[in-house]
């Protein structure tokens, strides 16, 4: 370091470095002319606890500053990409925030309509066929949302097995638009289905549901009320692509 009226860190880049913060970390450059003002002061302290600062891109990258070695007049800057880490961790508080949304809708429903059963609607001949048929819609719904998280968790521990094998493929996406039936009911939303009946595919046959049931209903639900979902498939190259739609 070099002492004037203001600290000037002189340091010394390998290619890492460089590779992080660009063509400005030459030989014997200063700290402060490759990092931000207030960043290069709070790297000082960073032997206590790591700092993070945003390196310029293009890309942006979110880095981690650590003082590891020190000795007298100097010191080893360590710094960590983590931009990756912050991406993830970004996408993980949205899934749980929507995970936590869609859970409590279903259990809003079943908890609200055995209430009312228990009330006395279980008597009402009219009433108590509608509450419990929603009550069952709704716990198919948890449990496939259960499922889904089952599934991720499988997918990530790396033990996720797929089991393919030939099918028609008409049969599956009519299940899956049946899932999504009542809801596009309830948007006006209209269901056009264009599979051909002998058309075969090969494939994982609950993954393969499970995705077009993902995204019908993303369809249903983020397209224009009174709308139209297509669901259709076309040969390939020797596969077969299959294309959901909307006009939202």
């Amino acid at each position: 370091s070099e002492q004037g009226p203001e600290t000037v860190l002189r340091a010394l880049f390998n290619s890492a470095a460089v590779a992080l913060l660009g063509d400005a970390c030459k030989v014997g450059a200063a700290v402060q002319d490759v990092l931000p003002p207030s960043d290069s002061d709070d790297v000082l302290k960073a032997s206590d606890n790591p700092i993070y600062f945003e390196a310029a891109g293009p890309p942006v990258r979110l880095l981690m500053a650590s003082v590891g070695v020190q000795h007298a007049g100097g010191a080893v800057l360590v710094l960590h990409d983590v931009t990756a880490i912050q991406r993830l961790e970004q996408v993980r508080q949205t899934f749980v925030a929507n995970v936590s949304h869609e859970l409590r809708t279903p259990l809003s429903v079943i908890l609200a309509n055995s209430e009312a059963l228990l009330e006395g609607a279980w008597k009402d001949p009219e009433a108590a066929p509608r509450f419990l048929s929603a009550t069952q819609r709704h716990a198919a719904r948890l449990s496939r949302l259960v499922s889904d998280l089952l599934d991720l968790s499988r997918i990530e521990a790396g033990a996720m097995n797929l089991e393919s094998r030939k099918f028609l493929l008409l049969p599956v996406v009519q299940r899956a638009l049946e899932v999504v039936g009542q809801s596009a009911e309830r948007r006006g939303v209209s269901l056009e289905l264009r599979v051909p009946q002998s058309m075969e595919v090969r494939a994982d046959v609950s993954a393969l549901e499970q995705v077009l049931v993902n995204l019908v209903d993303n369809a249903v639900k983020y397209g224009h009320e009174g709308g139209t979902l297509w669901v259709a498939a076309e040969p390939v190259d020797g596969g077969v692509r299959v294309l959901v739609k909307d006009d939202g």
